[in-house]
């Protein structure tokens, strides 16, 4: 146990306020000093103390457990706002790489229109598909000639 009248100097007085009682519970409390040392150091008796202690201990653990809870949830937050901006980011990478491809496509459609369009002026073949009914009209008058 560590000796609190090191950290703890007071002249003494014949009245404690309650926030210099709560901090000798809490000083009782942390398990870092006896009982003794902190009723010396504070200046008055053990029974003195261990009435503060049972007037505000349950006060003190019930503040320290919504301290702790209070603690958790904004560490739960925290974690998880880092892990949705890692999402974020994730999504963004998607978003970036489809782009990309989709950017890619479309150069690709343009080069083979070119290819199509070259394949029609240079060689005479046409090499689009003709639209709806008229290619099967088409192609079955190609095959009477044939016959």
């Amino acid at each position: 146990m560590k000796n609190y009248s090191k950290l703890y100097n007071r002249e003494h007085y014949s009245r404690w306020s309650e926030s210099e009682k709560k901090k000798a519970v809490l000083l009782y409390l942390s398990g870092d000093y006896t009982k003794n040392s902190i009723a010396k150091d504070f200046g008055v008796s053990n029974a003195g103390l261990s009435k503060w202690i049972n007037r505000f201990a349950e006060e003190i653990l019930v503040l320290q457990k919504k301290k702790k809870t209070l603690t958790s949830d904004y560490n739960k937050l925290e974690t998880s706002m880092a892990n949705k901006s890692l999402h974020d980011s994730d999504k963004d990478k998607e978003i970036a790489l489809l782009k990309q491809e989709l950017y890619l496509s479309q150069v690709k459609n343009d080069i083979l229109e070119a290819m199509i369009d070259i394949a029609k002026e240079d060689f005479n073949i046409d090499l689009r598909k003709k639209a709806g009914p008229q290619q099967y009209k088409n192609a079955v008058n190609k095959k009477d000639t044939k016959s």
